[in-house]
């Protein structure tokens, strides 16, 4: 995630890639905007994706490699293996 901060430090847009934001400066005629990468913490998972992630690992032979509380590390490992498991089951 990029933000543009105009010359006083006013945010003025978000952009998903650097390539956009530089765009959106370039087509406004202002160099002189800053354009910054923004920390985006992760999304966290649910309890049901959890206890999910821990009842596909307990029958699939496949170990989850991840953060358990990472959403999209949850998401992951479950969109592969769920479905063997609950063929499995």
């Amino acid at each position: 995630m990029y933000v543009v901060k105009d010359s006083l430090g006013k945010y003025l847009a978000t952009f998903p890639s650097y390539q956009e934001a530089h765009e959106f400066r370039m087509t406004n005629g202002r160099p002189d905007w800053e354009v910054k990468g923004v920390y985006r913490p992760f999304r966290r998972s649910t309890d049901k994706q959890r206890r999910a992630v821990l009842w596909t690992e307990s029958l699939v032979q496949a170990k989850f490699i991840g953060n358990l509380e990472n959403y999209e590390d949850c998401n992951k490992y479950l969109s592969q293996y769920f479905y063997l498991a609950k063929s499995i089951h």
